[in-house]
């Protein structure tokens, strides 16, 4: 299947490789479109999503936004690592390169045509004159860093990391320093990446502050496509980064959603799973399959909760519609005890409260029994928040939406965003 100008849904009369900034904007709006807000916990089934999103997408977070992320942190602090002030302490260092990341920020957003994704685009304003973020990219990517072997050391944390850098010597040894022109880095290159926490492709790093963008290159695009196979594999990110077939799937089973063909009760995931589980491997489509099935459930706790919140209760009720002629298939099909085995569930915090939550739940599914239902849920939700919950209070007008999330995707978006920044400048071609 040809899918060289296709783009979640859209087809756009050009190739990948001369992929203009007007298609890199309709790719980034699709993918927003699709992407799975991260919504309010309400009932406490974060441990199973995020354990299934780990399990399915390593290496991500609902934080991510652009692929370029991942060597723009790299290359500043390589910078730190070879010119740090030694007199400057580890807290220091880290302000310094704070400071870096805002003045970066604001590069990119001056000559960016599409600013989507880039640290710092609502809080600094047009006129730059606003504050940086609380948490910029370095925080927000390192944990995907140390993942994906990015960062040498895969124990080390932020903070830890300046501690180290403070302890290495000015421009990393004055032993390896070479008399080469002023636009050259000044190191000999094999012994500067071997001094460096960073792994990262050097002939990238050497014009990065020259070349500055929030796109990848197509070596950038290549290296982190590797990073993703070798660091993590046998996942679904690492089947999808490495497999056209797999990823041929990903594309039509998004144009099909897009397209509004795909039914009522389905995400982009969901149906990405229907239309290739035939062709994945065993142990990532069980993976695969039990994640619908707990998301198909849940969604019925979802419902139900809302149900019991006037202000979501007739929308609650109209989807409920749509619902409950599913309700015991669903129930059928969730196993619980399966779950917690793939995901190494025994013992973690508050798992075995929520198995009792869930076990209840789906009894009450299987016997056709909302109005028991309700109360399980409702009882869950006093549980966990007490005081706060929503249930049987009325709200306040800003409060007046829907509660708890919908359908669950386990990070999918985030990582075919991935994905298809890595296509987008010929990451699979090379």
């Amino acid at each position: 299947m040809e899918i060289a100008g296709r783009i979640w849904g859209f087809v756009v009369q050009i190739g990948w490789v001369d992929y203009s900034d007007s298609a890199r904007q309709i790719t980034l709006q699709i993918l927003d479109a699709l992407k799975e807000h991260q919504a309010i916990d309400e009932l406490g089934i974060g441990i199973v999503r995020d354990a299934f999103a780990d399990k399915l997408f390593p290496a991500t977070s609902t934080l991510l936004t652009r692929a370029k992320y991942f060597f723009l942190v790299p290359y500043a602090l390589r910078d730190l690592e070879r010119a740090h002030d030694l007199e400057k302490t580890a807290r220091q260092l880290q302000r310094e390169y704070d400071d870096t990341e805002k003045k970066l920020a604001i590069k990119l957003l001056k000559s960016s045509e599409v600013k989507e994704g880039i640290f710092g685009g609502r809080t600094l304003r047009a006129d730059f004159s606003g504050t940086w973020v609380k948490r910029g990219p370095g925080v927000i990517y390192w944990a995907s860093l140390r993942t994906l072997g990015f960062l040498k050391d895969a124990r080390m944390g932020y903070s830890q990391y300046f501690g180290a850098v403070r302890q290495m010597p000015c421009g990393v040894s004055q032993a390896v320093r070479v008399g080469k022109g002023e636009d050259d880095t000044g190191l000999a290159d094999d012994v500067e990446a071997k001094a460096s926490y960073w792994s990262i492709p050097n002939s990238e790093y050497r014009d990065w502050k020259r070349n500055l963008s929030i796109d990848l290159t197509q070596e950038e695009a290549v290296f982190f496509r590797e990073r993703i196979i070798e660091n993590r594999p046998e996942t679904l990110y690492s089947l999808i980064a490495d497999n056209s077939e797999i990823r041929a799937i990903a594309y039509d089973a998004a144009e099909q959603y897009a397209a509004g063909e795909s039914g009522i009760i389905v995400n982009p995931y969901h149906l990405f799973v229907e239309k290739a589980y035939s062709e994945l491997p065993p142990a990532i489509a069980e993976v695969c399959k039990l994640g619908v099935d707990f998301s198909n459930f849940v969604y019925g706790c979802r419902i139900r909760y809302n149900s019991q919140i006037p202000s979501q209760a007739e929308t609650a009720n109209e989807l409920w519609a749509d619902y409950a002629p599913r309700m015991r298939a669903y129930a059928e099909s969730l196993d619980i005890d399966r779950i917690y085995e793939v995901l190494g569930m025994a013992g973690h915090v508050g798992s075995g409260l929520l198995y009792k939550f869930l076990k209840e739940a789906r009894d009450c599914m299987r016997n056709l029994d909302v109005d028991g239902l309700d109360e399980v849920v409702r009882l869950r939700e006093i549980r966990l928040k007490r005081g706060r919950a929503k249930i049987g209070r009325e709200l306040s007008s800003n409060n007046e939406t829907w509660a708890g999330g919908a359908l669950l995707s386990y990070r999918y978006d985030v990582g075919m965003r991935m994905i298809q920044e890595i296509q987008s400048v010929g990451g699979f071609d090379a």
